[in-house]
């Protein structure tokens, strides 16, 4: 599937069908090889996996060997880009002081931990997640501003990076800090600012940030007795064994979770919706994510995982195909969702947080959409 993958896109790395065959591949490849405690694989597993893998990857190439007109959705506003840095800047404070009374409140001793524990709501001070519509504006400031490279100075890309990376940091994020380099890689190589090489280089260097993170936050690379190459990579297909399919105590709580939310917000139904964040296991390895099949599998089986992932890799390869020529605003729009791709071996990352996708989508759109009709226009001086 991955040679296949990869003829089809003539050899790009990027596209969903070579990833998604790519990361699976890669999973399976340390379960076997690797030493670990995890029981073998169930067959309803593997079957899940392999399902998934391969409608999402003929789907994917299906759309991306279709013909798109093209889009007008190409040049951001550079009035509306600077609403979003001049926000990104005036909001910034907001963050050094939730990291002051993260600190300054903790209790464990370890300033790192203490930054965690309070972005996650686990402590007296912060009895609630870090969460602020701001940092979509930081995001989207920042992709912008990569997107711009060509006509801007290099200091407004800095100034926006510096702010999402504080935020990554601030939070002890290792999944914002590699999604942030993810995004940012991803828009870099669409617009061939760099090689492969230098993505090969740039991957080391961040991996060795994660685990400086990791370090700073436990003072050990081990969690539970397994290790984090363990807990993050391969063993999300063992802790996704332990999901009964057809399980969900209301249909399609986990695939439909924002309609339910929705529909709990109105009054119009009592069920409440399922908590994004999901419940700890602690046999085989102690773990909450239960990689991307896991709102399919335990809703709709088999059947819904084969469903999803056709939807799923549909759009993601409409959408590869409309950034592969060119256009700015399916550039940024691929970059973000490219996450969710790479990550599908870990969590489901687009139904189960769909409103913060869509308004990270809207906040992405309002730039281009003005540049197109004219709206909140000042024209931009070029550097000669």
């Amino acid at each position: 599937m991955l040679i296949f993958g990869l003829t089809c896109s003539r050899n790009d790395i990027s596209s969903p069908s070579v990833i998604t065959s790519a990361v699976w591949l890669m999973c399976a490849a340390m379960f076997q090889w690797l030493d670990h405690d995890l029981p073998p694989l169930q067959t309803r597993t593997i079957v899940a996996i392999g399902i998934w893998a391969s409608c999402l990857s003929f789907s994917s190439l299906f759309t991306q060997a279709c013909h798109y007109s093209s889009s007008k959705l190409n040049e951001p506003s550079l009035l509306v880009r600077n609403i979003y840095l001049g926000l990104s800047v005036l909001t910034f404070p907001m963050l050094i002081q939730f990291a002051y009374s993260a600190i300054t409140t903790g209790e464990t001793g370890n300033w790192a931990l203490d930054l965690r524990l309070a972005a996650l709501g686990d402590t007296k001070a912060h009895p609630e997640p870090y969460e602020n519509f701001f940092v979509l504006i930081w995001q989207v400031a920042f992709f912008l501003e990569l997107i711009a490279s060509e006509n801007r100075s290099k200091k407004r890309i800095f100034l926006t990076g510096f702010i999402f990376i504080a935020y990554g940091f601030v939070t002890m994020s290792k999944i914002i800090i590699t999604t942030s380099f993810i995004m940012a890689t991803m828009i870099l190589y669409m617009k061939k600012k760099i090689s492969n090489k230098q993505i090969f280089y740039a991957a080391l260097g961040m991996t060795g940030f994660i685990i400086v993170i990791q370090l700073l936050r436990h003072s050990q690379l081990n969690a539970g007795g397994e290790s984090m190459l363990t807990i993050y990579t391969y063993g999300n297909m063992s802790s996704l064994d332990t999901v009964k399919p057809c399980s969900a105590t209301h249909w399609g709580e986990n695939t439909f979770r924002i309609f339910y939310a929705i529909l709990h917000k109105l009054s119009i139904i009592g069920t409440e919706p399922i908590d994004p964040l999901l419940g700890w296991i602690e046999k085989p390895l102690k773990t909450n994510t239960y990689s991307g099949l896991y709102p399919f599998i335990k809703d709709f089986g088999i059947p819904g995982v084969a469903i999803a992932a056709t939807l799923m890799g549909g759009m993601f390869g409409w959408i590869y195909k409309k950034a592969k020529s060119g256009n700015n605003y399916y550039i940024a729009l691929y970059a973000f969702f490219i996450n969710i791709i790479i990550l599908q071996f870990v969590a489901e990352q687009f139904l189960t947080i769909l409103s913060r996708n869509l308004k990270f989508i809207i906040l992405l759109a309002i730039p281009f959409i003005c540049t197109k009709h004219g709206l909140l226009y000042i024209k931009e001086k070029l550097k000669p």
